[in-house]
């Protein structure tokens, strides 16, 4: 089953508490805290997998969670790292960040990614930070800290992947031009032919090979009628999948009525009617080459630019000079647009009469074009050698875990320290910040060592400064991240 385009909701993994614990062995009368640090928790990652032309997979499931990382133990014992979860996409896929109102309906759509290279990965949502153990919040005048932070939660973000198929060369036209038949003898796929309209109800991608180590990736697009743009038949589907393509094979069939000709046919009187008929297809053929141009334009501006090598296709069942005549009238429907090239043969799918010619000539054409850059290349990934908590103690992070290499992120805040203050109105304050948010988020208010250690961290930060300029007093309410408290400024309790 073919899919191009689903939502998923995506939850990284939840970080471990930390634990508080105290050495206690015989004869070691102050063995002092030795509490470990909380595991973090698994990231949800979308990583590119050229066997895939197909988004099903995922589709199926439509919610991802990753493992949550472990508890802290004592013997200052850190807990294990969830497991990440790598989430196989088609090269090609879109990622798109999705913003719903308070009713649930989808308000925004952001661009995030643009899967497109060869073995991408990408983080999208990132597991939660474990939680500090008592051991890390020793100090010269916090001795013996009876307290641990809770683990972060994981990162939730809902997210739409459309999948637009990546090949070198498109191929297009009306339903039963031969693009099926084509794409079958000039590479290795295998799509399904018969004798009627749409028989191809999804593209198919095959690889043209050049040699032992040449080789060009084919797209054929299902047929497309009068309309495709507005959703009939099957083009608005599938009309999509032919913008990343270099260039566009466009196959013309001269054995098929158009439906305004068949109309003008059945009001005429007839006197030779083999003879009309074929004057009749070969005028066809040329208002279908135009009509589906027109549907390319109004999809899209790109691809009424895009190239296209026009190939007359069934010369076994043409004559000479059917074909002479529709060459002719393809060049006066071309005029002097550049982008066109009429191919100076015409071809049979059935018969491979000057397959090998078009292969030969689609692959030269290629070279001439640079392949497009989608992307700008992604930064290798470097773990930190140190940072600074909000203590202003140094400390290297976890090593037990690596991440692979060449991971694109998401745009987060450049500085996490920033923080901002807003009256909201009187006696309300809404605190926002990446830090400070987490900070409180994995502040366990049921421990008065921690609900002082926060009130401690407002302090060090300039908030309670900036509170006490914005006229916030003792009692007053104050939102942090998705905790609600009660404001005191000149104690180190802090009322949940």
């Amino acid at each position: 089953m073919f899919c191009d385009q689903t939502i998923l909701r995506l939850i990284g993994g939840q970080g471990g508490n930390g634990c508080v614990s105290f050495r206690r062995e015989k004869f070691i009368p102050k063995g002092g805290p030795d509490g470990g640090n909380g595991g973090r928790g698994g990231n949800i990652y979308f990583k590119v997998n050229h066997a895939l032309n197909s988004l099903i997979d995922l589709h199926t499931y439509k919610k991802f969670e990753a493992p949550h990382g472990e508890h802290g133990m004592g013997q200052n014992m850190y807990g294990r790292a969830g497991e990440d979860l790598y989430l196989e996409v088609p090269l090609g896929t879109i990622v798109r960040e999705i913003t719903r109102d308070a009713e649930g309906n989808i308000k925004k759509k952001t661009d995030i990614a643009d899967l497109s290279r060869k073995d991408m990965i990408m983080l999208i949502a990132k597991g939660g930070r474990g939680g500090y153990g008592n051991a890390h919040f020793t100090s010269s005048i916090r001795q013996a800290p009876k307290f641990a932070e809770l683990g972060e939660e994981g990162e939730i973000i809902e997210v739409e992947l459309e999948l637009k198929l990546v090949a070198d060369i498109g191929i297009i036209g009306i339903p039963s031009a031969g693009k099926s038949t084509l794409i079958s003898v000039v590479s290795n796929a295998k799509p399904k032919i018969a004798a009627y309209p749409f028989t191809t109800l999804i593209p198919n991608l095959g690889v043209v090979k050049m040699g032992e180590k040449e080789s060009f990736v084919v797209a054929d697009i299902p047929g497309l009628i009068e309309g495709a743009h507005e959703g009939k038949g099957l083009g608005i589907e599938f009309l999509k999948h032919v913008q990343r393509c270099r260039v566009l094979v466009h196959l013309i069939d001269p054995t098929q009525h158009s439906w305004s000709i068949t109309k003008e046919l059945e009001g005429m009187e007839i006197a030779d009617e083999e003879l009309l008929t074929a004057s009749f297809q070969l005028k066809a053929a040329v208002e279908n080459f135009e009509l589906i141009n027109k549907e390319l334009a109004a999809f899209s501006k790109d691809l009424a630019k895009k190239e296209q090598i026009v190939v007359i296709n069934k010369a076994d069942v043409m004559s000479e000079e059917q074909e002479k005549e529709l060459r002719k009238e393809l060049k006066k429907s071309i005029g002097k647009k550049q982008r066109f090239i009429l191919y100076p043969q015409a071809i049979s799918g059935a018969t491979r009469k000057g397959i090998d010619e078009l292969k030969n000539y689609l692959f030269q054409e290629l070279q001439k074009i640079p392949k497009p850059e989608w992307l700008q290349e992604g930064q290798e990934y470097q773990e930190p050698k140190e940072y600074q908590d909000e203590d202003g103690n140094l400390h290297t992070p976890d090593t037990h875990h690596t991440p692979e290499p060449h991971i694109t992120y998401r745009p987060h805040l450049e500085n996490p320290k920033y923080y901002s203050v807003e009256k909201l109105k009187k006696g309300e304050f809404r605190i926002k910040g990446q830090r400070i948010e987490q900070i409180i988020n994995m502040t366990n208010f049921d421990n008065r060592e921690a609900r002082a250690r926060a009130r401690d961290v407002l302090k060090k930060m300039g908030i309670d400064r900036e509170l006490k300029k914005l006229g916030a007093k003792d009692g007053d309410t104050l939102y942090i991240g998705k905790k609600q408290m009660i404001h005191r400024p000149d104690t180190d309790e802090w009322d949940e």
